[in-house]
């Protein structure tokens, strides 16, 4: 029988290395949050452009653009969750295309490479069809009806809202069509792929060009009725009183406004209230118009500058446009009557920024504001007309904290190059050549953007 002498005892590894407890910290930081993260591989082409080291490149999602998960845990822009929702079951909501064809983008709807250059288009009950019939959504349980097929825009809507997330952060830089990975087997061509994964960012400070929502070509005024009737204000009727849209103000009344009381006293001048406020500065890319020769002849910087028959100058946030009284009175004596053309900020509008490319604040936003975004995934007043998420949307994104006017720092009198007259916007650089004004305001040639940028805090929970 073996007999056992030795006795020694061992401390083991709990007793020698301090990591009984796993370590659960991936970073402190949350601002740029680590992981494997890549874009869909069926997000459509929205854009190209093009370097002179490597061509033209393919892109899914622009710099700044909100952004959101798919139910593979893949970034695409977060108003999707809103753009691939229809009026109609029939509404078409996803389309691919030519270019689509040529990056060889996965089409949603077939699970299989788009597969011809006249690309393809889907409805909404298409698209939520195949969400379901791809394994991504349970119709039955993801459901209020729990009815498979999917048949009702309510169904198809719940579909579609579970496949996309909300947002969780905005796009770092501007994101290639995804080429896939060796190491998963995807890869689309054997010697292009632009980006190995990418990073969205939850918390930051941006500045994007304030969109300016609506215009009109409409807002007339009768003279003789104006100035035969109470629309005609003369003299001010009582304390807090202030210039109604439609009416017409002389000085002996403005000068009893509080905002006019200095710069309008003793003026010859009359003011023209607009239906719409505040109203877009005048430029080249918001003209402000009359239909009525030599009333908007000479914009001034200030009413106090307003000196002859033709002069003008726009309070913008009041939406009042001050001409010379000359001007009026030859309106009045000819029985013309004025129509003004302009564009204006308003939380009103039906549909947000339709721009893909760049990233837009929409509406008419106030310092402090709480933020979302809207179907192209842009940035737009919580709860707003615009917002992606509804009405009722009370999940904020951020706050907006300012808006700033350009041009600043005297770069409109700064000389720069490539300003010959019919240069595009691309061809410009900022200085004289674009009258001042930044890149975020020129480059932003799909929408209406006057002179003013939007300073936003960003920060996604």
């Amino acid at each position: 029988m073996a007999v056992s002498r030795l006795s020694t005892q061992y401390r083991v590894r709990e007793d020698v290395f301090d990591n009984i407890t796993p370590n659960n910290v991936v970073q402190r930081d949350v601002s740029a949050p680590h992981g494997e993260w890549k874009p869909a591989d069926w997000l459509p082409v929205v854009f190209t452009k093009s370097d002179i080291h490597s061509g033209e490149d393919g892109f899914v999602i622009s710099s700044g653009k909100v952004v959101a998960f798919d139910r593979n845990n893949r970034i695409v822009p977060a108003g999707l969750r809103a753009a691939l929702v229809g009026a109609a079951l029939t509404t078409v909501t996803l389309t691919y295309d030519a270019d689509d064809y040529g990056y060889q983008v996965t089409d949603l709807v077939t699970g299989a490479a788009v597969a011809s250059s006249a690309g393809a288009s889907y409805t909404m009950n298409q698209v939520a069809d195949a969400i379901v019939e791809r394994g991504f959504v349970d119709a039955a349980t993801e459901t209020t009806s729990g009815t498979v097929p999917v048949a009702t825009i309510a169904d198809c809507t719940e579909v579609i809202e579970a496949f996309i997330s909300k947002a969780v952060g905005v796009a770092a830089y501007d994101i290639f069509v995804w080429s896939g990975r060796p190491e998963d087997g995807d890869q689309k061509f054997t010697n292009y792929s632009k980006q190995h994964l990418i990073q969205f960012l939850t918390e930051l400070q941006m500045k994007v060009p304030h969109r300016c929502a609506a215009s009109t070509t409409a807002d007339a005024f009768d003279i003789s009725v104006i100035d035969a009737g109470a629309l005609k204000v003369t003299a001010l009727s009582g304390p807090g009183d202030f210039p109604a849209a439609g009416e017409v103000w002389l000085e002996t009344a403005l000068d009893d406004v509080a905002r006019y009381s200095v710069s309008a006293e003793g003026q010859a001048v009359v003011a023209w209230t607009l239906a719409n406020r505040p109203v877009a500065k005048n430029t080249s890319r918001t003209p402000i118009s009359c239909d009525v020769d030599g009333v908007l002849t000479t914009e001034r910087t200030s009413i106090g500058a307003i000196k002859n028959e033709g002069d003008w100058y726009l309070d913008a946030e009041t939406g009042l446009i001050f001409t010379h009284s000359d001007t009026y009175a030859t309106l009045l004596a000819a029985d013309s009557d004025p129509t003004f053309s302009y564009y204006y900020y308003t939380v009103g509008a039906a549909t947000g920024a339709s721009s893909d490319r760049y990233i837009m604040f929409d509406g008419e936003g106030k310092p402090g504001d709480d933020i979302s975004y809207d179907a192209s995934s842009n940035f737009c007043v919580m709860g707003s007309a615009e917002d992606a998420l509804g009405a009722a949307n009370v999940r904020s994104i951020g706050r907006l904290h300012n808006v700033e006017a350009e041009p600043k720092g005297l770069l409109d009198k700064t000389k720069t190059a490539f300003g010959l007259a019919g240069m595009s916007a691309v061809s410009q650089m900022p200085g004289t050549a674009t009258a001042g004004y930044s890149d975020l305001i020129t480059l932003a040639t799909l929408e209406d953007v006057a002179d003013e940028i939007a300073i936003i805090t960003l920060k996604v929970n």
